[in-house]
């Protein structure tokens, strides 16, 4: 006779046992849910539509309603045009490779943005579009979160710790700031997935994970943002470099080969397209230097770390700084920036004494090399100068992702040190440093607040104090809340493992009160009734334009949901050859402008 083994049933004691090993994980997707609730209690549209009707024609002259956030315009005309267009292609069977209805026809599988070839774009095909779409914006930070939260626990952090860096990095300002685009979020949520499989193979030599690595990397390339992309597989390299130590030509060899090289090849069919695309566009040309270093980071903008709002906000229409919220936001949370403040200081006072290996020493070197290539420094100036290809025709400012996601998982680092029980002075020790290193920054903030009194901020200098009262609000909080609970654990009226425990729950919590703060002041959720609407005019248009190209109605890519052809369109790959063609047609003489994405023929020009 042959046993055979009948898999173990599930009961409550079993699913009991399973919520208390990962509760963390649940009470991660129940924040989740609390941040997105808009969207399951009230049906609205992670979207900016009140943008489109209130402020693009010829939706303007029928709908007066007010814009909450003016800065993201690009996700209506744009972003969402190019989606609808990919779905209703692969709903009829067809790969969406061409673009007829803009410009002169342009390619849309090769254009690195449209994500034609993404998983995630079949959300739109299971479900109706709006309720597709929805999911795919925001599945965006529960997969970072996820995947923050693994990596985490794979380099040892404690739950508690595991889950803050999950949290302050899924709704970190980067993440936030771009989350309806839908593309720069979903490149670089597989960075912390990347760097867990590796952290398995490394420590299993399982070559199961390290193909789940192939996997992330080139879904990250497949997610529609190449810049973004490439710094996912740069970190992963390095980091798998840094944990292989010590290292030979081997394993050089095989990480470059196999991190390297092979994700691109696995997607080839996304590469080699968008490559060709690239050549043929405005973008391989010289870019303009005053364009790139406009989005190199300002040194002042670094307080946006403790303060975002400092230099205003676009929704309160008071920005007045010389940069960009939406490019240079890095925000994690103060309270997570102050316990990575805590693991650094910790590591350079211990360092000599440190015999394990230490994720630390690589994510400060990562939030340096980070800060060099997006501040204005000669490092930045140095991918300007070599013409580097990508990097220097994109804006540099992005790369503040890499120091979002450092600090995340710093800051959980920090939790775990002024949590550890095997250290006595510890915790009132990193309450110290926290105390005395936000002293420092605040005490600079204030000071750059009063000082030139001719300057720019001599004229805004209300706004910047009055958005430092949330800040300082909650480092108080923060740090009477701590101390009033290491002042229990001393009086012995908890335990150390209790004071470990209700510290970490009581600092998630006032993280998550301020990110939450933060993402529903940017983010617009708004009424489905404001998805593009069709007026008669448009069915009339398309009947009878037909094969003809509509001129003079539509703004950047609007034309495309209605599969109405145009001359103009908005596309960051506009193909040279068609903009010599209007140059010509406007002077007589083809020429090209330095950078040009949006193409749009004036209303008495001949054409």
């Amino acid at each position: 006779m042959v046993a055979v083994r009948t898999p173990p049933r599930w009961n409550h004691l079993s699913m009991i046992d399973y919520f208390k090993k990962h509760w963390p994980v649940f009470l991660l997707i129940v924040t989740w849910f609390i941040f997105t609730w808009p969207f399951w209690l009230k049906g609205l549209v992670p979207a900016p539509l009140d943008f489109l009707v209130g402020f693009f024609a010829p939706w303007r002259e029928h709908y007066n309603i007010p814009i909450k956030n003016p800065a993201i315009p690009d996700i209506v005309n744009q972003i969402i045009p190019w989606k609808i267009f990919t779905i209703d292609q692969w709903r009829q069977g067809i790969v969406p490779l061409w673009n007829p209805y803009n410009l002169a026809g342009t390619p849309n599988a090769a254009n690195w943005q449209s994500a034609v070839f993404y998983p995630a774009n079949l959300l739109p095909l299971i479900f109706d579009f709006i309720t597709g779409w929805s999911l795919y914006i925001l599945i965006q930070p529960l997969l970072a979160g996820l995947f923050t939260y693994l990596f985490a626990r794979s380099i040892k952090l404690s739950p508690l710790g595991s889950l803050l860096s999950a949290l302050s990095f899924s709704f970190s300002g980067f993440m936030t700031s771009w989350l309806e685009w839908g593309t720069l979020g979903h490149a670089i949520l597989w960075l912390p997935a990347s760097l867990w499989a590796i952290e398995k193979y490394l420590a299993t030599k399982k070559r199961a994970y390290y193909l789940i690595n192939l996997v992330t990397l080139s879904l990250s390339l497949l997610a529609g943002h190449l810049q973004v992309s490439l710094y996912v597989i740069t970190v992963s390299l390095a980091y798998f470099y840094f944990r292989s130590r010590p290292l030979n030509i081997l394993t050089i060899l095989k990480g470059l080969t196999l991190q390297g090289v092979t994700p691109f090849l696995l997607v080839a069919f996304q590469v080699f397209p968008s490559i060709e695309l690239y050549f043929h566009s405005l973008r391989s040309e010289a870019a303009s230097n005053d364009w790139f270093r406009f989005f190199l980071i300002p040194v002042e903008y670094l307080i946006t770390f403790v303060a975002p709002d400092f230099f205003g906000h676009p929704v309160s229409r008071n920005e007045w700084g010389s940069g960009s919220y939406v490019e240079m936001m890095g925000y994690i949370g103060i309270v997570p920036l102050a316990l990575a403040l805590t693991a650094i200081f910790s590591w350079f006072k211990k360092r000599a004494k440190t015999k394990a290996p230490s994720v630390i020493p690589f994510f400060i070197t990562l939030i340096v090399l980070s800060l060099l290539l997006s501040l204005k420094t000669p490092m930045a100036e140095l991918i300007l100068w070599l013409k580097v290809p990508i990097f220097a025709s994109s804006s540099p400012a992005r790369i503040i992702a890499l120091v979002s996601f450092s600090l995340s998982i710093l800051g959980g680092i920090g939790l775990d040190h002024i949590n550890t029980q095997k250290q006595r002075i510890a915790q009132i020790s990193g309450i110290k440093i926290i105390a005395i290193g936000l002293l420092l920054l605040w005490l600079s903030v204030l000071m750059i607040t009063f000082i030139a009194p001719t300057s720019l901020l001599a004229t805004n200098v209300s706004i910047a104090r009055r958005n430092l009262i949330i800040p300082s609000f909650i480092i108080i909080l923060f740090i009477a809340g701590s101390y009033g609970l290491w002042l229990m654990y001393q009086k012995k009226l908890i335990t150390s493992t209790s004071f470990s425990i209700l510290n970490s729950l009581f600092v998630i919590l006032l993280v998550s009160g301020d990110l939450y703060r933060f993402h529903h002041k940017f983010t617009p959720y708004t009424s489905r009734d404001y998805w593009y609407p069709n007026f008669g005019i448009r069915r009339t248009l398309k009947a009878v334009a037909q094969n003809d190209r509509v001129f003079g109605l539509f703004d950047a890519n609007l034309n495309l949901p209605f599969l109405i052809k145009s001359p103009e369109g908005y596309d960051p790959l506009l193909v040279k050859n068609y903009a010599e063609l209007t140059s010509a047609v406007r002077s007589g003489e083809p020429s090209l402008p330095e950078r040009q994405s949006l193409l749009t023929i004036g209303k008495n020009e001949p054409f």
